[in-house]
């Protein structure tokens, strides 16, 4: 080999050793090791003390006891979403009595004794599964599930579906 062709060699090998080394993005998107291209996952803030965290795109089972006071015979979840998504889909299903849905950002509001929140499906009809679905959300929001009446008890699935 050519001295000039072997010196264009060598340098180019130690180019890449030394990208390598360094841990830097390489021509063509290859990333060198130790370095992820995977986005980090979401982790929101905090939520209101006495809420169930609701990770985004998942169910949980959840339970409502009947009662005479409306704070012992409610389920509340704590849910965040990353800013910039299109929509976020709430929902509950799999009961057979009447509850309801009351979503809200503001944990006051959604706890008011005349506040259903900003987004609500009380369609009024037992076992019908009952879904709000939030255009351009971003944030926390408050989720309420609640039996019409409050001498009922029984369980039920809650869950979310976040569209980025």
């Amino acid at each position: 080999m050519q001295p000039k062709k072997k010196c264009i060699w060598i340098s180019l090998l130690l180019t890449f050793a030394l990208m390598l080394a360094c841990q830097c993005q390489l021509p063509g998107g290859i990333t060198s090791p130790g370095t992820s291209s995977e986005p980090t996952a979401f982790v929101g803030g905090d939520c209101q003390s006495g809420t169930t965290r609701l990770p985004m795109n998942t169910s949980v089972s959840g339970y409502i006891n009947a009662g005479d006071v409306f704070e012992e015979t409610i389920a509340m979840y704590c849910l965040w979403v990353p800013d910039g998504g299109t929509s976020l889909v709430i929902g509950i299903r799999d009961f057979s009595i009447d509850f309801d849905i009351y979503v809200s950002s503001s944990y006051e509001e959604i706890m008011s004794p005349s506040g259903f929140g900003q987004y609500y499906s009380n369609e009024g009809v037992a076992g019908t599964p009952e879904q709000v679905t939030i255009s351009n959300p971003g944030g926390r929001y408050y989720v309420q599930v609640v039996s019409w009446n409050f001498n009922t008890q029984g369980g039920f699935t809650v869950w979310s579906q976040y569209t980025p």
